[in-house]
């Protein structure tokens, strides 16, 4: 028999499904959408290098976060001050290299998505080596931007933004 109470409940999980199949959908819109930033970020950034004009844009100031910008200026002024004959990046993180060739992008995933938080992997090839990274990203200023970059080739981590905070506190 078919009482007020049963539709309740009928009407109720209705919309219980729905909730979670539209934050379903939401979060699958909202992964996307972070792929395609990425996509966007590493197309531009593979053909400016391979076009040797990657002195032609600041890459920092389009596709990172505020906090990773302010981080930058602070080692540039931390490095600026040393009496190292060395410079502490002797490689280029946008490519993670000193030279390259044939520079190309593959694999984006989007990982985690969190309260304004994302992590996204992808692939980087340079003369056809593959380099795995791990992408931290934020999103401020109404998109989202890269706040660190992780390097990893199954033996090793290097966390880029972990290693310039010990670099600018080394030199204090």
């Amino acid at each position: 028999m078919f009482t007020p109470k049963t539709a309740l409940h009928l009407v109720l999980m209705g919309a219980m499904i729905s909730c979670n199949s539209s934050q379903k959908d939401a979060k699958e819109n909202v992964s996307e959408m972070i792929e395609k930033r990425v996509e966007a970020i590493y197309s531009d950034v593979v053909t400016t290098y391979n076009r040797e004009a990657y002195n032609s844009k600041n890459f920092d100031s389009l596709y990172c976060t505020t906090k990773w910008n302010e981080s930058m200026k602070e080692f540039a002024l931390a490095e600026s001050s040393s009496n190292e004959e060395m410079a502490f990046l002797d490689y280029d993180y946008w490519c993670y290299c000193q030279d390259f060739k044939d520079l190309k992008f593959e694999n984006i995933k989007v990982t985690e998505v969190k309260d304004g938080k994302a992590t996204v992997s992808l692939d980087l090839y340079n003369f056809g080596t593959k380099h795995s990274r791990i992408l931290e990203m934020a999103f401020e200023r109404g998109d989202w931007y890269i706040d660190n970059i992780i390097d990893f080739d199954g033996n090793s981590r290097e966390d880029f933004m972990q290693g310039i905070r010990d670099y600018i506190d080394s030199m204090k």
